[in-house]
Protein backbone atom coordinates (compact mmCIF):
# COMPACT_ATOMS: atom_id res chain seq x y z
CA UNK A 1 0.00 0.00 0.00
CA UNK A 2 2.91 2.50 0.22
CA UNK A 3 3.65 2.19 -3.03
CA UNK A 4 0.68 2.95 -4.22
CA UNK A 5 0.32 5.90 -1.35
CA UNK A 6 3.60 7.21 -2.94
CA UNK A 7 2.19 7.22 -6.77
CA UNK A 8 -0.74 9.23 -5.39
CA UNK A 9 1.40 11.65 -4.15
CA UNK A 10 3.37 12.27 -7.05
CA UNK A 11 0.09 12.36 -9.38
CA UNK A 12 -1.21 14.92 -7.22
CA UNK A 13 2.01 16.87 -7.44
CA UNK A 14 1.27 16.41 -10.89
CA UNK A 15 -2.08 17.66 -11.38
CA UNK A 16 -1.13 20.22 -9.10
CA UNK A 17 1.78 21.82 -11.73
CA UNK A 18 -0.25 21.24 -14.20
CA UNK A 19 -3.32 23.36 -12.55
CA UNK A 20 -0.83 25.63 -12.00
CA UNK A 21 0.14 26.56 -14.99
CA UNK A 22 -3.52 26.14 -16.25
CA UNK A 23 -4.49 28.69 -13.81
CA UNK A 24 -1.58 31.02 -15.41
CA UNK A 25 -3.44 31.03 -18.83
CA UNK A 26 -7.00 30.66 -17.73
CA UNK A 27 -6.97 27.28 -20.22
CA UNK A 28 -10.47 26.39 -18.38
CA UNK A 29 -9.62 22.67 -19.69
CA UNK A 30 -6.68 21.85 -17.82
CA UNK A 31 -7.85 23.44 -14.68
CA UNK A 32 -11.11 21.28 -14.38
CA UNK A 33 -9.24 17.74 -15.47
CA UNK A 34 -6.52 18.65 -12.76
CA UNK A 35 -9.31 19.46 -10.35
CA UNK A 36 -10.67 16.22 -11.49
CA UNK A 37 -7.62 13.98 -11.63
CA UNK A 38 -6.85 15.39 -7.92
CA UNK A 39 -10.79 14.49 -6.62
CA UNK A 40 -10.54 10.92 -8.20
CA UNK A 41 -6.94 10.44 -6.43
CA UNK A 42 -7.77 11.88 -3.20
CA UNK A 43 -11.32 9.53 -2.91
CA UNK A 44 -10.42 6.55 -0.95
CA UNK A 45 -12.16 3.85 -2.94
CA UNK A 46 -9.77 4.13 -5.69
CA UNK A 47 -7.21 2.26 -3.41
CA UNK A 48 -6.01 0.29 -6.56
CA UNK A 49 -3.01 1.05 -9.49
CA UNK A 50 -5.07 -0.11 -12.33
CA UNK A 51 -7.53 3.06 -11.84
CA UNK A 52 -4.54 5.24 -12.09
CA UNK A 53 -3.53 4.53 -15.51
CA UNK A 54 -6.30 5.83 -16.78
CA UNK A 55 -5.29 9.29 -15.06
CA UNK A 56 -2.16 8.74 -16.12
CA UNK A 57 -3.06 8.50 -19.87
CA UNK A 58 -5.12 11.50 -19.04
CA UNK A 59 -2.32 13.31 -17.60
CA UNK A 60 0.44 12.87 -20.59
CA UNK A 61 -2.70 14.00 -23.23
CA UNK A 62 -3.15 16.81 -20.91
CA UNK A 63 0.52 17.92 -20.52
CA UNK A 64 0.87 16.93 -24.72
CA UNK A 65 -2.22 19.95 -24.86
CA UNK A 66 -0.30 22.53 -23.06
CA UNK A 67 2.89 21.79 -24.69
CA UNK A 68 1.00 22.87 -27.82
CA UNK A 69 -0.55 25.40 -26.88
CA UNK A 70 2.59 27.08 -25.56
CA UNK A 71 4.59 26.56 -28.62
CA UNK A 72 1.22 28.50 -30.51
CA UNK A 73 2.42 30.90 -27.66
CA UNK A 74 6.12 31.29 -28.25
CA UNK A 75 5.12 31.29 -32.03
CA UNK A 76 2.78 34.21 -31.96
CA UNK A 77 5.35 36.30 -29.55
CA UNK A 78 8.72 35.19 -31.70
CA UNK A 79 7.57 35.63 -34.99
CA UNK A 80 6.84 39.78 -35.86
CA UNK A 81 5.25 38.97 -39.14
CA UNK A 82 1.57 39.81 -39.30
CA UNK A 83 1.06 36.32 -41.23
CA UNK A 84 2.39 34.14 -38.66
CA UNK A 85 1.14 35.85 -35.63
CA UNK A 86 -2.34 35.91 -37.40
CA UNK A 87 -2.24 31.77 -37.97
CA UNK A 88 -0.69 31.52 -34.62
CA UNK A 89 -3.65 32.97 -33.08
CA UNK A 90 -6.44 31.71 -34.96
CA UNK A 91 -4.86 28.48 -33.77
CA UNK A 92 -4.54 29.37 -30.39
CA UNK A 93 -8.23 30.51 -30.59
CA UNK A 94 -9.62 27.27 -32.19
CA UNK A 95 -7.69 25.43 -29.05
CA UNK A 96 -8.83 28.00 -26.60
CA UNK A 97 -11.61 30.73 -26.51
CA UNK A 98 -9.42 32.99 -23.88
CA UNK A 99 -5.73 32.21 -26.19
CA UNK A 100 -2.99 35.17 -24.75
CA UNK A 101 -5.49 36.66 -22.30
CA UNK A 102 -3.11 36.08 -19.67
CA UNK A 103 -0.36 38.37 -21.63
CA UNK A 104 -0.15 41.87 -20.76
CA UNK A 105 0.38 44.79 -23.41
CA UNK A 106 3.74 45.94 -21.74
CA UNK A 107 4.94 43.00 -21.10
CA UNK A 108 8.33 42.02 -22.80
CA UNK A 109 8.52 39.30 -25.03
CA UNK A 110 11.84 37.96 -24.39
CA UNK A 111 10.27 37.82 -20.18
CA UNK A 112 7.05 35.87 -22.06
CA UNK A 113 9.40 33.34 -23.92
CA UNK A 114 11.42 33.13 -20.71
CA UNK A 115 8.29 32.41 -19.01
CA UNK A 116 6.68 30.15 -21.65
CA UNK A 117 10.40 28.06 -21.48
CA UNK A 118 10.35 27.24 -18.41
CA UNK A 119 6.89 26.27 -18.47
CA UNK A 120 7.66 23.65 -21.17
CA UNK A 121 10.58 22.49 -18.39
CA UNK A 122 8.54 21.87 -16.13
CA UNK A 123 5.88 19.82 -18.38
CA UNK A 124 8.80 17.83 -19.37
CA UNK A 125 9.62 17.32 -16.05
CA UNK A 126 6.47 15.81 -15.03
CA UNK A 127 6.29 13.39 -18.24
CA UNK A 128 9.53 12.35 -16.59
CA UNK A 129 7.74 11.59 -13.52
CA UNK A 130 4.69 9.95 -15.23
CA UNK A 131 7.23 7.66 -17.03
CA UNK A 132 8.76 6.37 -13.60
CA UNK A 133 5.52 5.77 -12.20
CA UNK A 134 4.63 3.79 -15.12
CA UNK A 135 8.04 1.74 -15.78
CA UNK A 136 6.98 0.23 -11.98
CA UNK A 137 6.02 -3.27 -12.46
CA UNK A 138 4.40 -3.75 -8.96
CA UNK A 139 2.79 -0.93 -7.16
CA UNK A 140 1.53 -3.00 -3.86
Amino acid sequence: MEKLDKTKESLTFVANEIKRISLNKNFGEGITLSNNIISHLENEENNKFENLFDLIDRIYNLIDELKFLIEVETRYILFPLPDIKKEAYEIGKKYVNNFLEWVKPEDEPGELTGILEDQIYILENLKQILSKIVSQKDFN
